[in-house]
């Protein structure tokens, strides 16, 4: 765990946005068919790119660059379809390595985008998820230390390293922040939130307020307990990729999106998830 990221972001700035997104499975392509063979969803490489540029078109049209100084980019694992199961082989069309490049550049690109749009300091905190990891098909424990996001961040802060105002932060299982006085974390959340929370908590001797993360494929939120802040809160967010074929097997599916929020001296005080076609 790296606690490089546990400090305030600024002491001058009124508010500060996070943008999380989850779940790009970058290098997956299918359709998702519905009863009366309607395309439910559609996923490719193209359709990732389109999603996340609109994203950032979305959260400019609603103005965010007035209501915040600054923004935190939460990328919260699972960015690789990778060659996790047996399934996933049916979804790639090309090795994982040549996305793993294409991803990475693009992923540049799409911070330089946020920036141009907005014109405001970024920090860039990603952590891995279970599809990033390399390992052998259907095989546990997996090879957590062997995650592929790991080279996305180091191309990221190569490409930004003389960018001042892109802080792109080391790879992570877990990460903390500390927005406008609140403490939050960011985790894959393959496991137990709450359980997280509480063991980081312990382990580190202080109090997590909010804890993001993606893995299920879909939005939600959940209270568990008081903090001086409010309430302590788990956030699910969303995916971009939407649903696939292992979710229509388990009968779960939400809409693609990503989840905007804005922090200031009396916590987190509003948020919105974009829904992305």
């Amino acid at each position: 765990l790296n606690l490089s990221s546990y400090s305030t972001l600024s002491t001058n700035v009124i508010s500060t946005g996070l943008l999380c997104v989850s779940d790009l499975h970058a290098g997956s392509t299918y359709e998702i068919r519905g009863l009366y063979d309607e395309i439910i969803n559609k996923y490719d490489f193209d359709v990732m790119t389109n999603r996340m540029m609109r994203l950032v078109g979305d959260i400019v049209a609603d103005g965010v660059e007035e209501k915040c100084d600054d923004l935190v980019i939460g990328i919260l694992g699972d960015v690789f379809e990778n060659i996790l199961r047996t399934s996933s082989l049916t979804k790639l069309k090309e090795p994982v390595v040549d996305t793993v490049i294409k991803t990475s550049e693009f992923l540049c690109e799409w911070i330089a985008e946020i920036y141009n749009r907005l014109q405001k300091p970024i920090k860039v905190i990603t952590v891995g998820g279970n599809h990033d990891t390399v390992s052998f098909l259907n095989s546990k424990p997996r090879l957590e230390e062997e995650n592929l996001t790991k080279i996305v961040v180091k191309f990221m802060q190569e490409r930004f390293k003389n960018v001042e105002e892109i802080e792109v932060l080391p790879f992570t299982d877990a990460a903390f922040a500390n927005i406008r006085g609140t403490t939050v974390m960011f985790e894959h959340g393959e496991g137990d939130l709450q359980q997280t929370v509480e063991f980081y908590s312990n382990l580190y001797g202080m109090e997590v307020d909010e804890i993001y993360s993606g893995h299920l494929h879909r939005p939600e939120s959940k209270a568990i307990g008081v903090s001086d802040t409010g309430d302590r809160m788990i956030y699910r967010v969303g995916s971009i990729c939407g649903i696939d074929t292992y979710a229509k097997k388990l009968r779960k599916s939400a809409r693609p999106s990503a989840y905007f929020a804005l922090y200031n001296e009396d916590g987190h005080n509003w948020s919105k998830n974009y829904y992305l076609r």
